[in-house]
């Protein structure tokens, strides 16, 4: 890694751009999701100039294959409605919890969609460097047969993932 030193007095320091310009952590609802975002907000803060990105992704639900196929879609889209507007209301309350804290400069993120996907693709398009999630803790038999969403990041990400615990 290439540094620029220039001298302060008789100290010389280095002149290094933050360690992670864009930070984003995802968001829900869980203890564990809050933990990292309390970690996040550390984070960012110890590295002066970096960008907050904080990210909630409403699942799409998916329509039963049987029963009155219109019926189906109007409930399912009414429920997805409304996880959005909760969604909304989670970014909002940790944004102004991020920008309280000391955070400068914060960006809440809602996204429908599956959350890997949405997530791996926010790392491309905002082009971050380091991720931040919860750990959900789903045990060895579940997250066996079905993945977490942390090890499916942390496998895929071209971005450096802390999973916090």
């Amino acid at each position: 890694m290439e540094r620029n030193i220039h001298r302060s007095g008789n100290i010389m320091q280095p002149n290094v751009a933050p360690l992670a310009k864009h930070v984003l952590v995802a968001l829900d609802e869980s203890e564990k999701s809050w933990k990292a975002f309390e970690f996040a907000i550390g984070f960012v803060k110890q590295n002066t100039g970096s960008d907050l990105h904080v990210l909630h992704v409403v699942h799409r639900l998916v329509m039963p294959a049987t029963g009155d196929m219109a019926q189906s879609a109007y409930i399912v889209m009414q429920r997805e409605d409304e996880l959005v507007e909760m969604g909304k209301l989670l970014v909002k309350k940790a944004t102004d919890h991020a920008t309280q804290m000391g955070v400068e400069s914060v960006e809440a993120l809602l996204e429908v969609g599956n959350p890997v996907d949405v997530i791996l693709n926010i790392v491309q398009k905002k082009k971050v460097d380091v991720v931040i999630l919860g750990n959900r803790g789903m045990g060895f038999r579940k997250g066996a047969l079905l993945g977490s969403v942390s090890e499916r990041i942390v496998a895929n990400s071209p971005a450096t993932v802390i999973v916090v615990k």
